[in-house]
């Protein structure tokens, strides 16, 4: 797909024509509900009730989530409203705005208000729309960034106080697509346990597939895990470091005890789970035994239910893949083949996503040090008074002078230090050049400080579209930290271009998409002249 364009279109629609996992971030805002009115048809923001805009949002954030990279982040900006009883609509806010200023073809119409919600409420649109995202589609919110906005837009009214910031969110994609494992274990095995498990498996074990037949036809699949032997003992090691499984006595030898420990179905995958990683005799069988579990979500064949038992019936292509990788363990476990040929598994448990493209590096901010303040202002646990880390404490009070004897030695004598104590004041601060001290406080980063949740941004007006836009400092710590270089930037709500135009300055490919025409024309207009000040 051609990228570095904007699309005139319906969102939803154009988002159904792209490729799947193709975009590396998303930056966007969508239009607020009742906030505005754009001045052309099918826009988003003027639906009779908020359940109405927000079902057509989810619509729009399903696509959005079959579109982005499984290593994809999308920022969310959002803010609200009040449900109230005014007496006009939105007025325009789109271009030509100075030509029809004060000819509001909806002036007098009521205001849309939605009456699940109390009069004057804050109708929570944003927080709404999270919480069904992660309900039901399964994102995963990893931030909730408040925009704090020193030049809000000021307000007369005298019973609250005035809205100054609003949230973007930080969303991911969710383990629901990715992991192969669906249950794991409640305690994870530790690795000394998990490795004699495994050790135990590859000896004395099988990793199987068990099956139900009706007439000729297998119709119930199973994944199963055993150990059989003399010594009971070591299977109740296994039963009782994962909390899985039953123990039987097998009487099949005549006067010889002989004990199994049998593990089934879902469960069997939890500890199959736990032991991949150092499976060796076995790892084929394992591979297979999870990709049969992963689309064995119901039983059945292609006749259907006549063969009765509950079972369903189900395409030819679904039963003809189960029972391939029911045959595959079957061969597997009779050496007849000794490679599955199936990829290795997404074992994904401790993040519950998969592991998402993220650069912190490169919006860290710089640790400020005593050079870097106002004269006469200096942090104390810079010089070990009174802090509470104790690997910064200074046994001695001479570090000031130390510090600053090589820099003021010539302008004021009591700045003097022998070599001894500069060296080991070095030694223990790790000085760096040019003066001050390099902290290795619990948390520090050398690079600088997380930048954290709370980022303070002024609203940067544009003319041509007669309302307050994305600021590019907003947008350009989140292209940073979530696209890589060589990522595309997707705005699905593009107005002005103001993604765009920040990803283009970064070297990201871009695209946007924009219903109105007159907001196309503005945002090829604006990324032109951002090309002519990049040459």
């Amino acid at each position: 797909m051609k990228t570095n364009r904007i699309i005139q279109g319906d969102t939803l629609t154009v988002l159904k024509t792209m490729p799947k996992n193709y975009i590396d971030t998303i930056v966007t805002s969508p239009p607020y509900w009742g906030l505005r009115d754009y001045g052309i048809k099918g826009q988003i923001g003027l639906e009779p009730t908020l359940k109405e805009y927000i079902n057509k949002l989810l619509a729009i954030t399903l696509e959005l989530k079959r579109v982005l990279k499984p290593t994809g982040i999308m920022f969310w900006n959002h803010g609200d409203c009040y449900n109230s009883q005014g007496t006009n609509m939105p007025r325009y806010w789109g271009p030509g705005y100075e030509e029809r200023k004060g000819k509001n073809f909806l002036k007098g119409k009521p205001m849309l208000v939605d009456k699940q919600i109390p009069i004057k409420c804050l109708c929570l649109q944003n927080y709404r729309l999270i919480l069904r995202m992660i309900d039901e589609q399964n994102w995963i919110l990893r931030n909730t960034i408040i925009w704090n906005k020193p030049n809000h837009m000021p307000s007369s009214v005298k019973d609250r106080f005035a809205n100054s910031y609003e949230s973007v969110y930080m969303l991911v994609k969710s383990k629901e697509a990715s992991n192969d494992i669906k249950f794991w274990l409640p305690r994870p095995l530790s690795k000394e346990d998990a490795i004699w498990l495994a050790t135990m498996i590859d000896t004395e074990g099988t990793i199987g597939r068990s099956c139900r037949f009706l007439t000729s036809n297998p119709y119930s699949f199973a994944a199963y895990i055993t150990i059989t032997n003399t010594y009971k003992l070591y299977l109740d090691r296994a039963k009782e470091i994962t909390g899985k499984g039953y123990i039987c006595e097998r009487k099949t030898v005549p006067n010889r005890q002989i004990w199994n420990w049998r593990v089934s179905n879902q469960e069997a995958i939890s500890v199959i789970g736990e032991i991949y990683p150092y499976l060796m005799e076995k790892r084929e069988q394992a591979k297979t035994a999870i990709a049969l579990q992963k689309i064995n979500k119901a039983k059945g064949c292609p006749k259907g239910s006549k063969f009765g038992d509950g079972q369903e019936k189900m395409s030819t292509q679904a039963y003809q893949e189960k029972l391939h990788l029911y045959e595959l363990i079957k061969k597997l476990n009779q050496r007849e083949i000794s490679d599955s040929g199936l990829p290795e598994p997404n074992l994904n448990r401790t993040s519950g996503c998969e592991k998402y493209w993220f650069d912190l590096d490169s919006v860290r901010i710089p640790h400020i040090t005593n050079e870097d303040r106002p004269f006469g202002i200096v942090r104390e646990r810079e010089f070990g008074y009174d802090t509470e880390y104790p690997e910064v404490r200074k046994k001695d009070t001479f570090n000031y002078r130390v510090r600053d004897a090589e820099k003021k030695a010539k302008q004021c004598p009591q700045f003097k230090a022998s070599k001894e104590e500069i060296e080991s004041y070095k030694k223990e601060t790790g000085k760096i050049a040019g003066g001050g001290a390099k902290l290795n406080l619990p948390g520090s980063h050398e690079t600088g400080k997380n930048p954290g949740d709370l980022w303070t941004i002024p609203t940067q007006p544009f003319p041509a579209a007669h309302f307050a836009t994305f600021p590019e400092k907003l947008v350009e710590p989140m292209i940073k930290a979530g696209c890589p270089e060589n990522g595309i930037v997707l705005d699905p709500f593009a107005g002005a271009a103001t993604t765009c135009v920040v990803a283009k300055g970064l070297g990201r490919s871009y695209l946007g998409i924009e219903l109105s025409p007159d907001y196309v024309e503005i945002a090829e207009k604006r990324l032109l002249n951002t090309m002519g000040k990049l040459l």
